[in-house]
């Protein structure tokens, strides 16, 4: 049993010197090098509070379009900023599986950085979202609206015309295309691809420019 015998597991990686770590995976993605001893609670805290100060918002997966629809007011994005679909999303056996309670607390014992991490944003983003007033519902639900028929025609065979929506009070009217679709459902390798070529033109011109305001 992994949880029994978390220890040992971790040994066998760290004897081939493996960047992965078994325990505290969120927290490794935010910088967080596991150690052989628990982490105390004043670390968790130092941890936590660093990252409140770098990311003005941290999204929460279960609640993805509520995290959506905050993050499009506070960078003051259109709602096709946000539209997405779905993608290589499985089902997994495990997922339906009973987990006991001596289970969660020996998961919680190995893994208390991503406990802390996620009970400390998972209650901002709540506090984050009250202090949107009460449209903020509203527009979550016409947020999910728009998305599901984006979907609904994206899969549709028929995408000679456009899809148009009207102007709300919380975005102005926009259209989605058969491009559109297409880009929605691009592979995250092409994504990427483009997303480096693009970033690497803007540093390359960033830099030039800075080198011949110096030389001047």
């Amino acid at each position: 049993h992994f949880l029994e015998n978390a220890r040992s597991y971790r040994q066998q990686l760290e004897s081939i010197d493996s960047p992965i770590s078994l325990q505290n995976f969120m927290s490794f993605e935010f910088g967080y090098q596991s150690s052989k001893t628990l982490p105390k609670d004043s670390e968790i805290r130092a941890f936590v509070e660093t990252i409140d100060r770098e990311f003005q918002l941290v999204m929460i997966l279960e609640y993805l379009d509520e995290s959506l629809v905050l993050m499009r007011r506070l960078m003051c994005w259109t709602m096709k900023d946000i539209i997405y679909q779905t993608r290589n999303a499985e089902s997994y056996d495990y997922r339906r599986a009973q987990i006991s309670k001596d289970e969660v607390q020996m998961h919680r014992k190995i893994s208390k950085m991503d406990y802390g991490l996620y009970e400390h944003f998972n209650a901002t983003l709540w506090d984050k979202i009250e202090r949107q007033g009460a449209d903020f519902q509203e527009e979550l639900q016409q947020f999910k609206t728009v998305n599901r028929q984006v979907r609904e025609y994206c899969e549709s065979k028929d995408q000679t015309e456009a899809l148009t929506f009207s102007t709300t009070t919380w975005y102005a009217a926009f259209s989605v295309d058969k491009d559109f679709c297409k880009d929605l459902y691009r592979q995250q390798k092409s994504y990427d691809k483009a997303l480096k070529a693009r970033q690497e033109s803007m540093v390359t011109d960033s830099y030039l420019q800075t080198k011949d305001a110096v030389a001047a």
